[in-house]
């Protein structure tokens, strides 16, 4: 069997793909590809930062992609988290990229005073 199922967790025993609450993990061509979900608050950010961590630990590349396309709520907590990839994303130097940012999104993010460029 080439895949666990726990407590909402999907998790392929290669650590390519992962499903949780709040977002798709894939790891595809040495990007780590995070599709987030339409609410992205602190009622899921621990699984999903978990979930980042189990990746990131897991696998080895050179690049994080957020897609936030189906993002329509985002607190702060989801913010931090995306400022927190982005910060590790210098550190480790890898690529960092936010695709398909709603509008509404945006707005959030600059009423925290995060500025686009703090983003790419």
């Amino acid at each position: 069997m080439n895949e666990q199922t726990h407590n909402q967790k999907h998790v392929s025993i290669a650590k390519k793909e992962l499903c949780i609450e709040g977002a798709h993990i894939m790891n595809t061509n040495n990007c780590l590809r995070i599709s987030l979900s339409k609410d992205i608050s602190i009622h899921c950010i621990d699984e999903l930062y978990e979930g980042i961590h189990e990746m990131t630990t897991a696998n080895n590349f050179s690049a994080i992609d957020i897609n936030a396309s189906q993002v329509s709520s985002i607190d702060t907590a989801g913010v931090q988290l995306i400022l927190a990839l982005k910060y590790q994303s210098d550190i480790c130097d890898w690529q960092f990229t936010v695709s398909e940012m709603p509008e509404s999104c945006t707005k959030v993010i600059h009423l925290l005073g995060v500025n686009d460029s703090d983003l790419h």
